[in-house]
Parts: C-alpha cells; sequence; structure tokens
C-alpha cells in the first residue's frame, strides 16, 4: 500500500515539475515540406473600411490551418 501511494505521489510531482497541461490544444508551429496545393481564405485588414477575405494558393493544408485559413478547397487559387 505505501509502495502504491508513493508511487501515484512521484507520478503527480513529476507531471507538476514538467508543467504538463492535458487540456492545452496543441499550437501549429512548423509543417512538412508536401505540395499538396490547397485555395483558402484569410481576413484582411484595412484601415479606413472592412475588407472582403482574399483568396491565397497555399503549398499545402498545414500552411492553410497555421493562418487560420477558410473555406479551403483542394487546388490553386483561380487568377482573376
Amino acid at each position: 500500500m505505501k509502495k502504491c501511494l508513493f508511487l501515484i505521489l512521484l507520478i503527480i510531482l513529476i507531471l507538476f515539475a514538467y508543467n504538463i497541461d492535458f487540456n492545452k490544444e496543441e499550437e501549429i508551429d512548423s509543417c512538412i515540406t508536401l505540395y499538396e496545393p490547397v485555395c483558402g481564405k484569410i481576413q484582411v485588414q484595412c484601415i479606413t473600411t472592412p475588407c472582403n477575405p482574399v483568396e491565397q494558393t497555399f503549398s499545402n493544408m498545414c500552411e492553410a490551418n497555421k493562418v487560420n485559413a477558410f473555406d479551403i478547397k483542394q487546388g490553386e487559387c483561380s487568377i482573376n
């Protein structure tokens, strides 16, 4: 019984020592180098009036998700 209690206490101390947060979502900070182009919209900020989102081609879905792109479609964006 003492060994089990000691083991539980040790695990709790290790978790506090490493400050592990199990509810924290991991932020994407890097993507693999893969070219599977997607077209997504990003919100731009204007000084005087609200701006509509603009389409931008990203090299892959991971890169689009890093900048919070939305309305993502497979393939490059069409040039207007």
